[in-house]
Order: C-alpha cells, then sequence, then structure tokens
C-alpha cells in the first residue's frame, strides 16, 4: 500500500487515477495509470503551448484571438485562457474579455456565419471540439472563413487512444495532426 500511497503524489492532479490508486492495484494496470498520467501532464503542456502560439499570432496581427470550445471545461481546464471572443453550444459564462464584460457567444459553428466576425479578420484556438460536430466540413469552412486561412488556426485535437477520451465519448471521427482533415469517421455515429 505504501507503494501506491507514493505513487498517488506522482499522479497529481489526475482525480480518477488518485482514486485508483488508494487501492492495491495489480503492476499492469498501475503502469498503464502512470503513462495516462503522463500523456495526460503532456497534453495539458502542448495544449497550453499551442494557445501561447495562437494568442501571439493574433498579437502580432493585431486580430482578435477566437477561442472555439469551452476553456472552462473539460478534462484540461485552465490550460489556455478564453481569448477576446469564446464561442460554443453552451458558451462560456465564465470566460471574460479584456474588458471586464463576458466574451462567452453560445453558436453553432456548423452554421455560416455563426462567429459574429467578418472573413478574414480573426486567428482562432479550436480545442477538442472538431472530432464532436456533427458536420466537420461546415464546421471548418466558418472557422477558416473568419481566419482568413489555416496559418491562423491553431487546432488541439482529441487522441482517442488515451483512457481520458472515454470520459467524453461521441467522437465523430479522429483528426490529422494540424487537426485540418479527417483521417477516419466513426460509422456509428456519423450515420455512415
Amino acid at each position: 500500500m505504501l507503494v501506491h500511497r507514493r505513487t498517488d503524489i506522482l499522479l497529481g492532479v489526475m482525480p480518477l487515477a488518485r482514486v485508483l490508486c488508494s487501492v492495491v492495484l495489480p503492476a499492469p494496470l498501475m503502469g498503464l495509470l502512470l503513462w495516462e498520467q503522463a500523456w495526460w501532464m503532456r497534453r495539458k503542456q502542448l495544449r497550453a503551448q499551442m494557445y501561447a502560439a495562437a494568442k501571439a499570432r493574433a498579437e502580432a496581427l493585431g486580430r482578435p484571438l477566437v477561442v472555439i470550445g469551452d476553456p472552462k471545461g473539460g478534462a484540461t481546464h485552465d490550460d489556455y485562457g478564453c481569448g477576446d471572443l469564446s464561442i460554443d453550444l453552451t458558451g462560456c459564462p465564465e470566460c471574460l474579455g479584456p474588458d471586464g464584460h463576458p466574451n462567452g457567444v453560445e453558436a453553432d459553428i456548423c452554421e455560416p456565419g455563426s462567429i459574429p466576425l467578418d472573413n478574414d479578420s480573426a486567428v482562432v484556438f479550436v480545442a477538442c471540439v472538431l472530432e464532436y460536430v456533427p458536420d466537420f466540413d461546415a464546421a471548418l469552412e466558418e472557422i477558416l472563413r473568419v481566419a482568413g486561412g489555416p496559418e491562423n488556426v491553431f487546432v488541439v485535437r482529441v487522441e482517442p487512444w488515451t483512457i481520458t477520451s472515454f470520459a467524453y465519448p461521441g467522437a465523430r471521427r479522429t483528426l490529422s495532426e494540424d487537426g485540418l482533415s479527417v483521417l477516419t469517421e466513426i460509422p456509428q455515429l456519423t450515420g455512415g
């Protein structure tokens, strides 16, 4: 049991792993949980770096930063900010713009014109959203409309091989590394 308590300290902030490690676990399962924790921490780091790159690009171009996907929800919440405008199906009530006013907008990015900005006017950061939308092509078209091109789009994708992804079922597809094209459609969820 002492070994598992030490492991619990290593696992840090991943609540599920902490709970599971409070009991005696077989070595292979413990190894899997340690791998997941290491990947989860790396994912948080990469997400924060991607957000920082998007924010720097927006500042360099003098454009607003649009964040698609509620930055205050999910397993890796608080790894990035709300940007100048936050778009989500449920909005983001906690997000405040630079002026201190709410900047969360409730919108479906699959709808043309749903992002309330002009064409080629923003930098867009998308976090684990495109795997779930019903119409990938429509969502990407709307994102590219406001971004003006892929160089102004920063996508964090879901890694379907992780345990964390099972906490958020319903992904309709897996994405390429840059997040701008579909690798695999999941037929049971896309109707294919």
